[in-house]
């Protein structure tokens, strides 16, 4: 299935490279990404519509290209009404939406145990019994407190992403991503933190039947990080699909790393 949307939101981007290409059929993708400062992986995902184009990135790539005033301002207004930072991923013909977060909505959440609430609502001893599951349950079930678990849960509600149902708790149909995967900030991180040290307490816990945990070292083009990303993004929506399949019944967390063991040099 084609992405229109996110085709029309970078059609000026399109033109610009086969006006380039006209003038010099030589010219190359790597070269058109440098020129706009992102990778060749963020531009291919850009031009075939699976990674959305934000204000942001837009906005910056404008000032690269010397976009007129009056054209930027009518990209820039097409996005910001693309039905509040919607985006769509287009993965083995699916149109996935999620909303985009903002840096400010993120920071409120971004302790794991919001993303692991979403989840555990979901699963078949969250729904089982005859009383309606409470903070409490929530917080031995993960192993948190009683009133981080309350907190979360209010927070989660106020930003439309559980909802109250007969005295139980449902994750609503809104998809959720962080706004750019380009950039990082102290709230990630901290999150991301949070879970690679979730990752060592099971690695040193829980017996193998029930983790997977591999890795491996490479000698690898650094070139081609962005190429990479895209394919681990995909592989996450993937392997999702599969084990949310059927009846769910425990909450895992996969984590993905891809990272340098030698020193940057400049």
């Amino acid at each position: 299935m084609k992405n229109v949307s996110a085709d029309r939101q970078v059609s000026f981007l399109k033109d610009e490279l086969n006006r380039r290409l006209e003038r010099n059929p030589r010219y190359s993708m790597r070269a058109f990404a440098k020129l706009l400062g992102i990778n060749i992986g963020s531009l291919s995902g850009l031009l075939s519509g699976r990674r959305p184009l934000t204000t942001k990135s837009a906005d910056k790539i404008c000032d690269r290209l010397g976009v007129p005033p009056e054209k930027k301002s009518e990209i820039m207004l097409g996005l910001k009404a693309k039905s509040h930072n919607t985006s769509k991923m287009v993965l083995s013909g699916k149109v996935r939406e999620r909303i985009e977060l903002e840096e400010e909505t993120f920071r409120t959440i971004s302790d794991w145990y919001h993303y692991a609430i979403l989840q555990l609502v979901r699963t078949k001893s969250y729904k089982a019994g005859s009383r309606p599951r409470t903070a409490k349950w929530i917080a031995r079930q993960l192993k948190i407190t009683e009133l981080e678990a309350k907190l979360a849960i209010e927070r989660l509600i106020k930003l439309d992403l559980l909802k109250e149902e007969a005295d139980t708790l449902a994750r609503t149909d809104r998809r959720i991503t962080t706004s750019n995967k380009n950039l990082t900030s102290s709230a990630l991180k901290k999150l991301q933190k949070q879970i690679r040290e979730k990752a060592i307490h099971s690695l040193e816990h829980d017996p193998i039947e029930v983790r997977s945990m591999t890795s491996m070292t490479m000698a690898i083009n650094p070139k081609k990080i962005g190429q990479a990303k895209a394919l681990i993004d995909e592989f996450q929506e993937k392997l999702s699909d599969l084990l949310e399949e059927g009846e769910k019944e425990k909450v895992y967390q996969l984590e993905v790393g891809l990272f340098p063991i030698q020193i940057m040099e400049n």
